[in-house]
């Protein structure tokens, strides 16, 4: 992305923030209106991304095994949630009964410290349902923390979070990283950026013939529109299977029967 593009991306955020701090100032009678409507953000330049095939995500994952992150790589990918909602997940955000997770919370570092803020968007604020798969091993990260609550005892940091480091405290992104770019190179995957993962994430559920609108709500997207813009690569191909699938339905008795005169003749 050029440097025009960071400068228009960078104040359509600063647009967006301001716009949802003011209509909450609208509704609780601190202002009279959102002045924020009166001014069109700059349009950032689109959205540069990579994803994965369904065989690389398998790949990847299975080396990725491992590695103390793999649960963060794999709520990723089979989410599509954000670095800092995975790291500032709690348990009490999690169902593991009913396979969900409520994004409620985020995790980001400031000097060196962590700070635990609110989704930027309401929209950001979501339940996303989980696999099984995905819910088995939560179990299973469970039950090792819980172990490692009591191998420590008081100098177990309990935060509560779901992804800790051994002594409880938040993860360390650095290491994160460290980690995720390793697996890269170790398991042979095309190189892309963690953030790619909540691209695939929904690259592959539009290439199942999943619904948009259910894609947009798992992403957090405040519109179903900024979806289908960022994902518009992905929906031309989708147009010649759809076209396929409609015309099965809508004349597959017909066809099957004009075979059948074929054959016949």
């Amino acid at each position: 992305m050029s440097g025009t593009g960071r400068l228009a991306t960078s104040v359509a955020r600063v647009h967006l923030v301001l716009h949802d701090a003011l209509d909450r100032a609208v509704k609780w009678g601190l202002v009279a209106r959102n002045i924020a409507d009166a001014v069109d953000p700059p349009k950032p330049d689109p959205v540069q991304m990579s994803v994965w095939t369904r065989e690389d995500v398998l790949r990847f994952l299975e080396e990725a095994k491992s590695s103390s992150y793999y649960i963060v790589f794999l709520i990723a990918v089979t989410t599509g949630m954000r670095k800092g909602e995975i790291l500032g997940l709690r348990w009490v955000d999690v169902d593991l009964e009913n396979g969900r997770v409520y994004v409620r919370q985020t995790l980001t570092y400031v000097n060196g410290q962590p700070v635990f803020l609110d989704p930027k968007t309401n929209k950001g604020k979501r339940m996303v349902a989980l696999s099984p798969e995905v819910v088995v091993q939560l179990r299973k990260y469970k039950a090792i923390q819980a172990k490692n609550k009591l191998r420590l005892g008081p100098l177990y940091h309990d935060n509560g979070l779901v992804v800790t480091r051994q002594d409880g405290s938040p993860a360390s992104i650095n290491t994160l990283d460290k980690q995720w770019y390793a697996l890269l190179e170790q398991s042979g995957v095309p190189r892309i950026r963690f953030h790619d993962l909540r691209h695939t994430h929904a690259s592959l559920l539009l290439q199942q013939g999943v619904h948009p609108k259910i894609v947009s709500e798992r992403l957090g997207h405040s519109t179903i529109n900024i979806t289908l813009d960022t994902y518009s690569h992905v929906l031309p191909g989708l147009q010649e299977q759809v076209a396929k699938d409609f015309g099965d339905a809508l004349f597959g008795d017909t066809l099957k029967k004009q075979r059948i005169v074929n054959d016949t003749d």
